[in-house]
């Protein structure tokens, strides 16, 4: 093979690795945030496909889709069930299937009434990088804890869009906690990782 041929498929490879990696750093304001952890990006996804339903946008419920996808993302609960059976009966896959991680990241739909909270109860394994995502899909605010074995608080974040991520040093039960500080009912969705 040539030395331009060679050349030319690395760059091949090396743009195929690109496209398929998470997204690079997004800025905000003068910091500069690293990339979403996959948790992250699926919690967005899904409150985005939400609100392309709610507005009858199958382009954007397509595109959202993908992303749930391809991250493999498996509902928890029977609200996520039905509502993830409806968005597929909108956008069949028409996409050949991949091979890869055997389990992806599970998913709450859920919604939280005002000054309410919701708990979660969850095993992580010990060593394995652990993410909890929270996102709304009308931008609302909600709180994030999670709590260890011990009671020890691990992670506390309040925004639309809340990750809490840990390496667990013991395997044990681990509570999540969602609470709504406002006093409107918000949709939310929980994906665990």
């Amino acid at each position: 093979m040539s030395r331009g041929g060679g050349l030319a498929g690395l760059m091949l490879v090396f743009l195929s690795a690109c496209a398929a990696s998470p997204a690079p750093p997004a800025a905000t304001g003068d910091a500069v945030r690293p990339a979403a952890e996959r948790g992250e990006i699926l919690a967005v996804a899904l409150a985005d496909a939400d609100r392309a339903r709610e507005r009858g946008d199958l382009t954007a419920l397509k595109r959202s889709l993908a992303i749930i996808r391809r991250l493999r993302a498996r509902p928890l609960d029977d609200e996520a069930r039905a509502e993830r059976a409806e968005w597929d009966a909108l956008v069949p896959d028409d996409a050949p299937p991949v091979r890869g991680r055997a389990l992806g990241p599970g998913y709450h739909r859920g919604t939280i009434g005002g000054a309410r909270d919701r708990t979660f109860e969850q095993i992580f394994l010990s060593g394995k990088k652990s993410v909890v995502s929270l996102a709304t899909p009308d931008g609302s605010p909600l709180a994030l804890r999670i709590t260890g074995g011990s009671g020890k608080r691990i992670c506390g974040e309040r925004a639309p869009k809340a990750i809490c991520k840990w390496t667990p040093i013991f395997t044990q039960r681990h509570v999540i906690e969602i609470a709504n500080p406002g006093r409107s009912r918000v949709s939310y969705y929980l994906v665990i990782d």
